[in-house]
């Protein structure tokens, strides 16, 4: 896979992964369609397969981690209210 089908398939993954459809899906189905193959030498098939997983895992890791800068105000202040002792009236 080169750097121009990963920056296609982020794409992909980044449109896909907040809709109610499968960005897992979406990745390998772009993938097939436009015949992006993991790049590998001797053993190809399961180097392939690890290389789409890995992928696959790294966007979305990638995914996540911008969830949370995007939220991290918003889950501090759950963290922080978690521990505060309860208010009673």
């Amino acid at each position: 896979m080169n750097l121009l089908e990963a920056i296609i398939l982020g794409i992909v993954q980044g449109f896909t992964e907040f809709l109610p459809i499968s960005s897992s899906g979406h990745l390998v189905l772009v993938g097939e369609l436009l015949g992006i193959e993991a790049e590998a030498g001797e053993g190809a098939d399961e180097d392939a397969k690890a290389a789409k997983i890995m992928f696959a895992v790294a966007v979305h890791v990638g995914t996540l981690l911008s969830v949370l800068v995007y939220f991290r105000q918003q889950i501090i202040e759950i963290i922080v209210g978690f521990f505060k002792s309860p208010v009673t009236p």
